[in-house]
């Protein structure tokens, strides 16, 4: 039997230190250090020297690995390795300076073993579901990959779908998702389907009926 666990944020969270233009307190709440996402302190410039040069060595060593056909990916064309190092840093940047997205209860996220996430789409685009993927990986203590289970229409793109089988990511049905759970993969499913991101701007966060493309 499948167990819900509540996730409830704090009533009174603790608001930023930082003044707006104005002079007045921010009303964000605070993320970090005591500051909200806008105003969190610059970060500390990247080092030089050998830190360039072990970047330096470690992307020859990531294209010869390639070259030579000398990586792994699963049945579903999961490739790991070219999804931390092509897709995931320049997602990452859109993560952290764009969405800033924040999360309560990470934590009821194992480490390891099977587990199914359940959301629903925010409308419009999917950006929701590369959010949870890239912000899993990103912040959970273990950064495991989420699997996620997508419409056909994904993969029967020119782009889109071959990315999506090298990000792990595999079509909505029973057959992919018994074998990624029972392979104690981490799997996220939007059962809203097509209806999900069909909604208008101001029934984002209302649930849609369960339909086609859904699973």
């Amino acid at each position: 039997m499948a167990q819900v666990i509540p996730i409830e944020a704090g009533r009174h969270p603790e608001r930023c230190h930082a003044l707006t233009a104005n002079g007045k307190s921010c009303r964000n709440r605070a993320v970090e250090n005591g500051f909200c996402r806008v105003h969190q302190p610059p970060e500390p410039p990247e080092q030089i020297g050998p830190f360039d040069a072990d970047r330096v060595r470690d992307l020859l060593a990531f294209l010869a690995r390639r070259a030579t056909g000398q990586y792994d990916i699963d049945e579903f064309g999961f490739d790991p390795e070219l999804t931390e190092k092509v897709f995931a840093p320049p997602i990452r940047q859109l993560y952290r300076r764009y969405w800033r997205a924040e999360w309560v209860g990470l934590e009821n996220i194992p480490s390891e073993g099977a587990a199914l996430l359940v959301a629903n789409h925010a409308g419009t685009l999917p950006v929701d579901a590369v959010v949870m993927k890239f912000g899993v990986l990103n912040e959970h203590p273990a950064h495991r990959h989420v699997r996620l289970l997508a419409a056909d229409l994904a993969f029967r793109s020119p782009v889109v779908g071959p990315m999506a089988r090298k990000m792990g990511n595999t079509l909505a049905c029973n057959e992919d998702a018994f074998r990624l759970l029972d392979g104690g993969e981490l799997v996220g499913v939007f059962p809203e389907g097509y209806k999900g991101v069909g909604k208008l701007y101001r029934d984002r966060y209302k649930l849609q009926r369960f339909g086609r493309g859904g699973f």
